[in-house]
């Protein structure tokens, strides 16, 4: 096994294999990696170069068996790290090889602080950061509806008027409506009308996108997307839900969600999936009056690591090829 800068002669399609059967051992039911959406993940990471900022790990035969990348952002004061390995590496040394070498390159590129982040079921690696004194400074839920008939009953407030959206007409709006009503939000990065632009461009390509407005008047007051993938029509997402800190515990927030229930349930969705940090008190309230309910072994856990003071050292794990999920 030996881990070697990214050849830029290396097919995508070799790495994103290898991300879709990790994908497929920590969350079976997402398996939809493409290159659009490999695309789209560091779509947002502006100073991020191929193949400089990432790292791949072979197996003896030449084999790609795990890759990791720094994401880099001009808007954030953290490197991202993203780092994959074959499922049945899990329980090998190789997590902790791959995350020694790219802290050492992101040593070497004067990385400020790391964030990185793992899944509840990825235990080997998790327990060895936790050993070595490197705890999650956040956990992100994700949260699953399937019983339907949990649904409460929702109206839209007085003064209040939802419009639905295939695409984002006026731009500049949204774009200020989010940087305004996510300010408060763990990670929160300002949009820019590039940034937004791009990162739908890329999504349009695989998923079937609606976004759903709140209106005072005028006035843009809050907003909920949500897609699914038409190849996996029983599961949809919402993907976003904000609203103005202003008018905030009056309805708004529960009307979209209902409305955005409403129009997956419409398109054949039998399950629908969202994210929420574990410190969102409010959102997590409103989300479990709706029935949606928190799937355990899909929790993330966010680790930050400041390069300067890590060392290097991961004791090796027995190896262990068996698929144990």
């Amino acid at each position: 096994m030996r881990i070697k800068p990214l050849d830029e002669t290396i097919e995508r399609s070799s790495i994103i294999y290898v991300w879709k059967q990790m994908w497929s051992y920590l969350i079976p039911e997402e398996t939809d990696l493409t290159e659009e959406k490999f695309d789209a993940i560091f779509s947002r990471d502006d100073q991020t170069v191929f193949p400089r900022d990432f790292l791949i790990a072979e197996d003896n035969q030449g084999n790609i068996i795990g890759f990791a990348g720094l994401g880099k952002s001009s808007k954030r004061d953290f490197w991202r790290v993203t780092y994959v390995v074959l499922p049945e590496y899990v329980k090998s040394n190789l997590p902790g090889k791959l995350l020694d070498a790219i802290v050492n390159l992101a040593k070497k590129q004067a990385a400020p602080k790391l964030r990185f982040y793992s899944r509840a079921n990825f235990t080997p690696l998790n327990k060895k950061l936790e050993e070595r004194g490197i705890k999650p400074v956040q956990y992100g839920w994700w949260m699953r509806l399937d019983d339907f008939s949990l649904l409460p009953r929702s109206v839209v407030p007085l003064g209040i008027t939802l419009r639905k959206q295939k695409d984002i007409d006026d731009l500049s709006s949204y774009v200020a409506f989010y940087n305004k009503a996510h300010c408060d939000a763990f990670e929160f990065e300002p949009y820019t009308e590039e940034n937004v632009k791009q990162f739908f461009n890329h999504l349009r390509k695989i998923y079937d996108i609606e976004h759903h407005f709140a209106f005072e008047k005028n006035k843009l007051v809050g907003i909920c997307y949500i897609s699914n993938n038409p190849e996996q029509k029983i599961i949809g997402t919402i993907n976003s839900l904000g609203i103005l800190p202003s008018h905030r515990r009056r309805g708004i927030g529960k009307a979209l969600m209902t409305y955005g229930i409403q129009r997956l349930r419409e398109k054949g969705c039998k399950m629908i999936l969202l994210s929420v940090m574990a410190n969102n008190e409010e959102a997590l309230a409103l989300y479990k009056k709706f029935g949606f309910y928190e799937l355990e072994f899909r929790t993330q856990y966010i680790f930050e690591v400041y390069p300067r003071s890590y060392v290097d050292g991961f004791q090796g794990i027995e190896p262990n090829n068996r698929d144990t999920r």
